[in-house]
C-alpha cells in the first residue's frame, strides 16, 4: 500500500491537485493510518484530512457460509454451533477515510480533522529541541 501511495505522488509530479482517500474499516483503520504516517514522511509537503463514520455490517463471514465438509458428517450440528455463537446480526462498523493531497485548496482547514505539513509533532529537530527545553525547565524548578 505505501509504495502504491508514493507511486501516485511521484507519477503526480508537480500537480498539486491529486487527491489520494485511504478508506479502512474495522481493525484495519491501524494499518491505513500507519501507512499514511509513513507517505507523509516520504513526501513533503501533503495536507492531511480525516473522517470516521459508523455503517452497519451483518457479523457473516464466509466461514458462516462454510459447513465444514471435510468432517465426516453432515454438518448439522455444526451449523447449530455457528448459529448459536455467531449470530447473523447487523453490527456497527467504524470506516476511517483520510485524504492526502498537496493542494490546500482541495482541504478545508477549518475541519477538525485536519493536519497541516509537516503535522503537530514537527521535525524530530523540532521535537528534541523541545524535549532539551523542557527537561532545562524541569531542572530549574527542582533547583
Amino acid at each position: 500500500v505505501v509504495s502504491h501511495l508514493l507511486g501516485v505522488f511521484a507519477d503526480a509530479n508537480g500537480d498539486d491537485g491529486v487527491v489520494v482517500v485511504v478508506t479502512a474499516a474495522g481493525r484495519a483503520i491501524n494499518k491505513a493510518i500507519a501507512c499514511v504516517e509513513i507517505v507523509k514522511r516520504r513526501v513533503p509537503g501533503l495536507h492531511q484530512t480525516f473522517e470516521s463514520s459508523s455503517t452497519t455490517g451483518n457479523g457473516a463471514t464466509a466461514d458462516d457460509d462454510d459447513d465444514g465438509g471435510g468432517g465426516g458428517g453432515d454438518g448439522e450440528g455444526e451449523d447449530e454451533t455457528a448459529t448459536a455463537t455467531r449470530p447473523n446480526r447487523p453490527r456497527a462498523v467504524t470506516v476511517a477515510s483520510i485524504a492526502l493531497t498537496r493542494d490546500a485548496s482541495k482541504v478545508d482547514e477549518s475541519a477538525p480533522g485536519y493536519q497541516p505539513p509537516g503535522g503537530e509533532g514537527g521535525s524530530d529537530e523540532k521535537n528534541a529541541a523541545d524535549e532539551a527545553a523542557a527537561a532545562a525547565a524541569s531542572a530549574k524548578s527542582d533547583a
